[in-house]
C-alpha cells in the first residue's frame, strides 16, 4: 500500500496540520510505504490554484489524503483513491458575497463530492458540514486528532507566585485579547505563541501584562513551550479540534479552556471551563487554577488519562482502515 499525503506549501511557515499528520505518519509508515508531498504555491489566486492542481494531477499512490486546508487538489486527483481531511469551516463562515460562492464550490462542495471519503477532526466539524452538505453523511467520518508522543508526561512544580502562562495562536478566535483584559493585575507571565498583531501588543502594554512571545518554532521548541509553562490557557472562541489541550494535559499542565464544544468533548474532565467570551469568567478560571492546589492536581491527572484517548497509535489505526478500505473498493472493481 503506497499512501500520500499532501499538504499546503511550506512556504505558508503554518505548522498545525503538518504536526498532526506528522505525528502518526511513522505509526502508518509500519504497514505502508509512505510519501508527502507539498504545494508549490500558497495564495489563492488563480495561478497558483491551477499549479497546485497541475501538481497534484501527477500524483500516483494507492490513496490520496489532503490532509486540510487545499481541498480543491481533490479536483485534481483520482476520485476513487482520495480522502480529504476537513478541518474546520472557519474560512466558509468568515467570507461572504461572491469570495464565499467561490469558497464554497471550489474548497468544499465539488472537491468534497468528488473525493472517496472524507474525515473531519471532531463531530462538531462533521455536523457543521453536514449541515452545509447533508449530501456527504454516508461518506463522512470522525478522525480525531492525536497527541505526539514527543508530548511525555513531565511534572513541574507549579509557580503559584509567578505562573507562566501559556498562550498557543494569535488569529482572532484564539481570544488573545479578552485573555490578555482577564490577566490585568494578575502577577504572571504570558507566554505567546504566534506573530503578535499591533492591537495585541497595545492591549498587553495597556494591562501592563508582562509577557514573551516567539513565533516559527520547531516541533521540539513546541515542545519545550509546554514542559517550560504552569498552565495552559485556551480560552478560543471557535475550533475544529484544539490539539494544544491535549498537548498539555499529556505534559502534565493543567488547562483552562471554553465551555463551547468542541473543547468540552476534547479535554474531558482534565480542565477548568470558562465562557470565552466573559473576561470575568476567564478570569475567575486562570485565579482558580493558581491558588487552588486540590483542583491542579485533579485536573492534571484526569488531563494525563483523557490524553490518552488520543494516542499516535489510536488515531494511525482509525486511518489505516479507512486506508484498507479504499484499497478494497479498487479490488473489487478488477
Amino acid at each position: 500500500m503506497n499512501i500520500i499525503y499532501l499538504f499546503r506549501s511550506q512556504e505558508q511557515k503554518l505548522y498545525s496540520v503538518e504536526r498532526v499528520f506528522h505525528s502518526i505518519i511513522p505509526q502508518i509508515a509500519k504497514g505502508a510505504d509512505v510519501e508527502e508531498q507539498y504545494m508549490p504555491r500558497y495564495r489563492a489566486r488563480p495561478d497558483s490554484i491551477l499549479e497546485n492542481l497541475k501538481f497534484a494531477k501527477r500524483l500516483n499512490g494507492d490513496v490520496i489524503h489532503i490532509t486540510g486546508d487545499v481541498y480543491y487538489a481533490a479536483l485534481s486527483t483520482p476520485s476513487d483513491k482520495t480522502i480529504v481531511t476537513v478541518l474546520d469551516l472557519v474560512s466558509l463562515e468568515n467570507s461572504s458575497g461572491l469570495k464565499r460562492a467561490i469558497i464554497k464550490l471550489l474548497w468544499y462542495k465539488w472537491p468534497l463530492k468528488k473525493c472517496k471519503y472524507i474525515t473531519c477532526i471532531s463531530e462538531k466539524t462533521k455536523q457543521e458540514l453536514l449541515g452545509v452538505f447533508p449530501n456527504l453523511a454516508n461518506k463522512t467520518f470522525v478522525v480525531e486528532c492525536p497527541v505526539s508522543e514527543e508530548y511525555d508526561f513531565s511534572p513541574k512544580n507549579f509557580n503559584n507566585q509567578h505562573p507562566v502562562i501559556l498562550q498557543i495562536g494569535t488569529k482572532d478566535n484564539k481570544n488573545l485579547i479578552r485573555l490578555v483584559e482577564a490577566l490585568d493585575g494578575i502577577d504572571c507571565e504570558l507566554r505567546i505563541v504566534g506573530k503578535l498583531k499591533d492591537e495585541q501588543i497595545q492591549a498587553l502594554e495597556q494591562h501592563s501584562v508582562e509577557y514573551t512571545n516567539v513565533y516559527h518554532i520547531t516541533d521540539a521548541e513546541m515542545v519545550e513551550q509546554y514542559r517550560n509553562c504552569d498552565m495552559l490557557a485556551f480560552v478560543s472562541t471557535y475550533e475544529g479540534f484544539g490539539v494544544p489541550i491535549i498537548e498539555a494535559q499529556a505534559t502534565g499542565r493543567p488547562v483552562i479552556t471554553s465551555n463551547i464544544e468542541p473543547m468540552v468533548s476534547v479535554a474531558g474532565e482534565g480542565a477548568v471551563l470558562v465562557n470565552p467570551l466573559d473576561v470575568s469568567d476567564i478570569r475567575r478560571g486562570i485565579l482558580r487554577i493558581i491558588n487552588d492546589k486540590k483542583l491542579r492536581e485533579g485536573i492534571v491527572n484526569a488531563g494525563k488519562q483523557n490524553a490518552l484517548r488520543f494516542s499516535t497509535e489510536a488515531i494511525a489505526n482509525k486511518y489505516y482502515t479507512l486506508y484498507e478500505k479504499v484499497i478494497q473498493s479498487e479490488g473489487s472493481k478488477v
